[in-house]
């Protein structure tokens, strides 16, 4: 009786939890390319439930949040980037997200002549 009262208790628990999110969907869009950036397969990460879902080819997705969520977007080479969920962000039901190509900047490098490197060898 009590195994029963103690499961009841739990699936009600679990049933109110998943009802107070929210299914939302965006779309990613990178601003700075210079070329045609894949966006499918970017990873879209809720740091407050630890859902993930990825975007498809076009830069849709959808995910379960609640208002205060955090979400992160990241993909190799692109800035990652964290944004806080509102409450009018739930209202629309939408999200555009706009990304960045991460700049990665060189040390200076000395080039050698190649009459130089070809006495090495």
């Amino acid at each position: 009786m009590k195994r029963t009262l103690l499961l009841s208790f739990f699936y009600i628990f679990c049933i109110s939890a998943n009802a107070q999110s929210t299914l939302i969907s965006g779309k990613i869009m990178v601003d700075n390319a210079d070329e045609i950036v894949n966006l499918d397969d970017f990873v879209i990460e809720n740091l407050t439930s630890n859902a993930r879902t990825k975007s498809n080819e076009k830069g849709f997705f959808s995910i379960r949040v609640q208002p205060n969520d955090v979400l992160l977007f990241k993909q190799i080479g692109i800035e990652e980037r964290q944004l806080k969920i509102s409450e009018s962000m739930i209202r629309k039901g939408f999200i555009d997200v706009h990304l960045n190509v991460e700049v990665i900047e060189l040390s200076e490098t000395k080039i050698k002549p190649l009459k130089e490197l070809e006495r090495k060898y």
